[in-house]
């Protein structure tokens, strides 16, 4: 049999006997450590990437993002498209590190969005840079990760909001402070 689960552009397509499909379910029980069959923000906040953990605050934003069903948790079929997004923006941050230095400026920035699926002008990848870089000396890959999920958030907006499929989106002023509003929630929690 094969499953497929869709969002953010990523579409999986587990065979339920390939190595992928395996490969995912590992991480799942690795991760899924009160063995609940879900994912909590705490749990997620504990991954390693580059021997540092992800944190709460971006776990927190992978949840709300990657979370379909609104659990405040992920599921296993969730887990798998975040798993992959994860791989993704990771093959995509260690790309752009030319330097190997675990941060990565405008210029590394805008080339591991590009890669990762993300269309944006470099003059919003300034913009961007200035809003996360807090320190001026690059994005490390929690960063660079919680970025991609608020970049991810607002393209899952778009997407909901272009309805015909025509690469433009028109809103009323009411339908933009509801967006505004969403984004805001997404970022203040």
């Amino acid at each position: 049999t094969t499953k497929t689960y869709t969002t953010f552009r990523l579409v999986l397509k587990f065979s339920t006997y390939t190595t992928e499909y395996a490969q995912a379910q590992q991480w799942f029980l690795l991760v899924d450590k009160d063995r609940s069959g879900s994912i909590q923000a705490s749990e997620l906040a504990g991954i390693k990437f580059n021997s540092k953990p992800l944190g709460m605050q971006v776990a927190a934003k992978l949840i709300k993002v990657f979370d379909r069903d609104g659990s405040e948790s992920i599921e296993f079929k969730e887990y798998c498209v975040l798993h992959k997004f994860l791989l993704t923006m990771q093959s995509a941050f260690f790309q752009a590190d030319k330097d190997r230095s675990g941060t990565i400026d405008a210029n590394e920035i805008y080339i591991a969005l590009s890669s990762a699926g993300f269309q944006v002008s470099y003059q919003t990848i300034q913009a961007i840079v200035k809003k996360f870089d807090k320190s001026s000396r690059g994005l490390d890959f929690s960063t660079f990760l919680y970025l991609c999920a608020h970049l991810a958030h607002i393209r899952s907006i778009y997407e909901w909001n272009d309805t015909n499929r025509r690469g433009f989106v028109t809103f009323t002023y009411d339908a933009l402070v509801h967006v505004g509003t969403d984004i805001l929630n997404f970022e203040t929690t």
